[in-house]
C-alpha cells in the first residue's frame, strides 16, 4: 500500500521529549517546496511554496509535553 502517489516526499522530525512523542511533519515536493526549515526542541517551522497556486505558506507545528 502507498502512501503517496509519487516517490518525491520529504519530510522533518523533532525529536521526543522526556515522555511524549516526537513531530514528524511529511509533504510532497510535487505540492510544497519547502524553502526554510527551522527544527527546536518541541517545534518545526517550515516556509515554502504551496505551488497549486504559487503562494509562499509559513506552517508551524508545536507540541506541548504532557507533563
Amino acid at each position: 500500500m502507498e502512501l503517496w502517489v509519487d516517490f518525491k516526499v520529504c519530510w522533518a522530525e523533532s525529536p521526543a521529549i522526556n515522555t511524549a512523542g516526537g513531530i514528524l511533519c511529511i509533504w510532497s515536493e510535487v505540492s510544497f517546496a519547502m524553502q526554510r526549515k527551522i527544527v527546536g526542541s518541541g517545534f518545526i517551522m517550515l516556509e515554502g511554496i504551496w505551488k497549486e497556486v504559487e503562494k509562499e505558506l509559513p506552517l508551524q507545528i508545536y507540541m506541548h509535553p504532557v507533563t
